[in-house]
């Protein structure tokens, strides 16, 4: 599965307020399925937690792998685009980036935002 970044947000601000919450309430429910990052995910988890905590958002990262994009990718990215401009259904950029990898992969997105990801067409997508 692919952790969408408001997961990755939230599952580090869950341990600064040392308060496990939805974010590690579904890790532990879901704790023998592989995870795996979009690489536009890393950018954005950056910029949500901040610069205070480069380091350990960096060995955080190193513990997923990060799935990069491929020609496929961005052509599937330009097809859900495409498709969802014309049903006046587009979600943000970077979502549709995270999306587009996960068809490329097959693989399902973890996201709070569940709503837009199930816009997504051959998308499979889980709620935390």
């Amino acid at each position: 599965m692919i952790l969408d970044s408001k997961f990755l947000i939230d599952l580090q601000r869950e341990l600064d307020r040392r308060r496990p919450a939805g974010a590690h309430t579904f890790l532990a429910k879901n704790e023998d399925v592989r995870r795996s990052l979009a690489l536009i995910s890393e950018g954005e988890f950056a910029c949500g937690i901040g610069d205070d905590h480069q380091h350990a958002v960096a060995a955080f990262l190193r513990q997923h792998p990060i799935l990069r994009y491929t020609s496929e990718t961005a052509w599937i990215y330009s097809r859900i685009q495409r498709q969802l401009k014309r049903q006046v259904q587009l979600i943000g950029t970077n979502d549709l980036w995270v999306a587009a990898t996960a068809v490329a992969h097959g693989l399902p997105v973890v996201a709070c935002n569940a709503d837009d990801f199930r816009r997504v067409p051959r998308l499979t997508v889980y709620q935390y």
